[in-house]
Parts: structure tokens; sequence; C-alpha cells
């Protein structure tokens, strides 16, 4: 199957560094939003049968790679400033848990650790029951009186 031209700048933007979003504005997609590219960017990648996580080991972003960013995203800080009476008087360095958990989800993503789909048992691990009552059955409502 021939690769059409806006597939292809795709693949190139990616190639030279671009996230998903900003090589499917590369390619002349038109979208609305920023997911909207990132979606389309995806969508493309998965009909040309792409896996992200084998395009990020062509990039360089291999699991030493990964585990190296994860490691400096551990580290990742944010600056709380202290100001009394309108003058500054210091600043204090925390831990920026929410930059860390992101970088760490976003990473795992790409690389493909986390599974797309959701197993259901029903009681004890056994098969799930479904119960269809017909419609217009009324359930007999029984009233005990002590």
């Amino acid at each position: 199957m021939p690769i059409a031209i806006r597939e292809k700048r795709l693949l190139q933007g990616i190639s030279e560094g671009l996230t998903i979003a900003d090589a499917a504005k590369y390619a002349g997609y038109k979208c609305s939003s920023p997911q909207s590219f990132s979606s389309v960017g995806c969508q493309v990648l998965k009909k040309l049968n792409i896996d992200i996580s084998e395009l990020a080991d062509r990039m360089g972003f291999t699991d030493e790679v990964l585990l190296q960013k994860v490691g400096e995203l551990l580290q990742a800080r944010r600056a709380t400033y202290a100001i009394y009476k309108g003058k500054f008087t210091g600043v204090k360095y925390d831990p920026d848990y929410i930059a860390i958990d992101k970088g760490i989800d976003k990473l795992a993503k790409l690389k493909g650790k986390y599974i797309d789909k959701v197993e259901l048992t029903g009681k004890d691990g056994g098969d799930i029951e479904l119960v269809i009552s017909p419609a217009g059955l009324k359930r007999e409502k029984t009233l005990e009186i002590e």
C-alpha cells in the first residue's frame, strides 16, 4: 500500500523529534485542538501499523534512556517564594509531585507499559452471570407484618 504525502510528512516530523501532535500539524492535517492533532497522528501510525514503542527505540528512547529520564524526573522541584510585606524574603524548593507523576505516566505509556484491556470476572473468579428479564414483567411485592 503506498504511503500518502501527509503520512510521509508525519513520519518525517516525528523522526525529527516533533511530538505526534506537532508532526500532524506539520504534515498538513487540519484539526481544531492539540488533542485532535495527537489523535489524528496516532490514528495514522496505527493505520500504517507502526508501533510507538518501536518508533521510540529508533529515535533513541531506549529503555535505558527512559530509566535515566525517570530518574531525572524523580528529582523535579518547584519553587515556592516567600514574600513578607511586599518584599522577597526567600525561596524554598519542594518536590514537584505533579510533574513527577505526569512524566512517569507519559514515559510508561510511550513504552507500552500499560495494558489497554480490562478483564472482568464474576463471583469468586468465575463466569459473569447475565440475567435478563422480559420487559413489562413486574416483581411481586411482599409485605411481612409481625
